[in-house]
């Protein structure tokens, strides 16, 4: 996709994301129910975009290039939550270090130990990274008030299953043997995730 596409695409979808929801749904043609639930309208308007502007779906792409098309996709929708801290830092993997991030919300910045969850992004263990997941795990830490360690876990085909699996058994340990260093209360650690790392 051209740099200019690209751009255009995202101010369109910023404008549109940005009306009120009784518009939104103003716009759509029919809404998408499945087992009596509604698809977010926002969602509805991306699906929508994407189909106007003809962008292939993510999985009919390369793997890199769907990699690259999820966080382009998470980068228009994330808002960038305001947060009280960030930091990266390098946490224990199966097999070496692996990048992580950890996000401390606004209400646990003082010098208390923090309830903390160590999150495991989705994408079918082959997408996702932290780029691709920073907008939920500011959202996630900031309105639960809970530090959220995000780890970056090597992902297939390039590293096999059960890489990702050991990866985030590992990272898991490695929270629980260092509590201090991200300033974790050891007796309030909790794994979970979305997808593949749910």
């Amino acid at each position: 996709m051209s740099g200019l596409r690209a751009t255009i695409e995202a101010s369109v979808l910023k404008a549109l994301l940005g009306l009120p929801s009784s518009v939104q749904r103003a716009l759509l043609r029919r809404r998408v129910e499945l087992d009596g639930q509604t698809l977010a309208s926002e969602i509805q308007l991306m699906l929508a975009l994407q189909r106007i502007t003809r962008e292939p779906k993510m999985e009919g792409l390369p793997i890199g290039g769907g990699r690259d098309s999820l966080v382009r996709h998470a980068s228009l929708i994330s808002w960038n939550q305001p947060i009280g801290a960030i930091r990266d830092l390098m946490v224990e993997g199966a097999d070496g270090e692996l990048p992580a991030r950890l996000y401390i919300p606004s209400s646990r910045l003082g010098p208390d130990p923090a309830p903390t969850l160590l999150f495991l992004h989705g994408g079918g263990w082959v997408y996702g990274d932290l780029e691709s997941h920073d907008g939920a795990c500011r959202h996630l830490a900031e309105q639960s008030g809970v530090q959220v360690l995000a780890v970056d876990y090597r992902l297939a085909p390039e590293s096999p299953f059960p890489a990702a699996v050991d990866d985030a058994e590992e990272a898991f340990r490695w929270l629980a043997k260092n509590a201090d260093v991200v300033n974790a209360d050891p007796e309030r650690l909790a794994v979970g995730g979305d997808s593949a790392g749910g």
